[in-house]
């Protein structure tokens, strides 16, 4: 459970697990303390995923810190005089698996142009305007940082999420300033519904609020509900006039869907408040422990993928059965082992104990024990063999041959005494 970690990794676990810990405490003294832990006794295998995900995220943050002290991949480039031909290929190789998605895009026959992979790879790693206004607006000195510094990374960062909405003059300033303002102050679900109306481009003050009006209007025509009394018996014509316009009837439709995910969330949140695996993952929340929080309503556990911070929907009981079959068994399963299962799972969801139940999973699907190879064993014991006292003592003769092409004197075998 402790291979590869360092002082400094359980030393992170402990202090979130809200243990008192000193930096000068030796390693041994810290995993003592770690295994006798109230958080370990109640949930061994959370604390193990949890040393994981410390340690692969230290490991990332390794990779990343020998990353910056390389020279720049063009700087360097220029400065070796590299041929050209050669600095796609340096450049796909620099990156790795993050030009795995740029790859699908681009013809075999540029895969050598630099300047179209070039291209390429700063439109997929572009950011989005709107993480780029949540990090300015979250962005605080750094340690070791001067105000000016930190000045002068917060204009940078602030002219180019303008650039990312094309703003140029006062008036286009002056509206992108009010419409962030509002959207701001939206909730949830209409700031989702926002995002997919808007796109890349962003919604004036006027038109925003225009269709936060018509969203509002929606949900309240569509959110009243109560008991149905008895039904009358009432005669209807076969065919009934249209009474409705075409606008209400496609508003309609437009927010159909939403009324029908309110209705699954509720459910979800209903499952997750009554699962008794998930008692203790509540607690947690509350206390702020365990790095869960509710998102919606809905409880959710925060974690690191590839150094990138996410969070994944926590699954009552009732639930994790079908998504271990659509991980492990479906088209895109494939029957994978138990570490890629686990992979594919963890990058929506989780909840405790999920190692353990795909091991279980995986170890009884019948198609995998159906398929894997058969291990034949040895069965006759091993015994030592006996060593000679003296030199010659014992001798091991034999035969080799026939030997292709014979000797001069036609000789095809040899004696061969060892």
């Amino acid at each position: 459970m402790f291979k590869n970690l360092k002082k400094e990794d359980i030393v992170t676990v402990l202090t979130e697990l809200g243990e008192m810990v000193n930096i000068d405490m030796k390693m041994g003294d810290l995993k003592q303390k770690l295994l006798t832990s109230k958080e370990y006794l109640e949930d061994a295998q959370f604390v193990k995923d949890f040393l994981i995900s410390t340690l692969e995220n230290r490991k990332t943050e390794e990779k990343i810190i020998s990353k910056k002290k390389r020279f720049g991949e063009k700087k360097s480039g220029t400065h070796k005089k590299v041929p050209e031909e050669f600095q796609a290929e340096i450049l796909l190789k620099l990156l790795g698996d993050k030009a795995s998605n740029v790859l699908v895009y681009i013809k075999e026959e540029d895969l050598k142009d630099y300047a179209k992979v070039k291209a390429l790879i700063l439109k997929e790693f572009e950011p989005t305007p709107q993480p780029c206004l949540e990090n300015f607006r979250k962005a605080k000195r750094n340690s070791g940082e001067t105000h000016i510094q930190f000045v002068s990374r917060l204009t940078s960062t602030w002219e180019y999420y303008c650039k990312l909405r094309k703003v140029e003059d006062y008036e286009s300033l002056k509206e992108l300033i009010i419409s962030d303002k509002l959207f701001q102050a939206l909730d949830n679900d209409t700031a989702s519904h926002i995002c997919l109306k808007q796109g890349e481009k962003w919604l004036r003050p006027q038109e925003l609020a225009k269709e936060c009006d018509i969203y509002f209007g929606a949900k309240q025509k569509h959110g009243g509900g109560g008991t149905i009394g008895a039904a009358n018996r009432v005669r209807c014509g076969d065919i009934s006039p249209l009474t409705r316009t075409k606008s209400e009837i496609s508003e309609a439709l437009e927010y159909a869907d939403d009324v029908t995910s309110s209705t699954g969330a509720t459910r979800l949140r209903e499952e997750q408040r009554s699962c008794p695996s998930l008692k203790e993952a509540f607690l947690q929340c509350r206390a702020k422990k365990g790095n869960y929080s509710f998102i919606d309503g809905l409880l959710h556990h925060s974690d690191k993928i590839l150094g990138q911070p996410v969070t994944l929907l926590v699954l009552p009981q009732n639930r994790r059965q079908q998504v271990l079959k659509l991980a492990h068994e479906s088209v895109f399963g494939a029957h994978m082992g138990m570490r890629k299962t686990k992979e594919r799972i963890h990058y929506s969801f989780y909840w405790p104990g999920l190692s353990q139940d795909v091991e279980i999973f995986c170890k009884t699907c019948k198609e995998c024990q159906l398929r894997s190879p058969e291990k034949k064993t040895d069965r006759i014991p091993i015994t030592p063999v006996s060593r000679p006292d003296l030199p010659f003592q014992v001798i091991n003769v034999d035969i080799i041959g026939p030997i292709e092409p014979p000797s001069a004197r036609e000789y095809k075998y040899a004696l061969c005494l060892i």
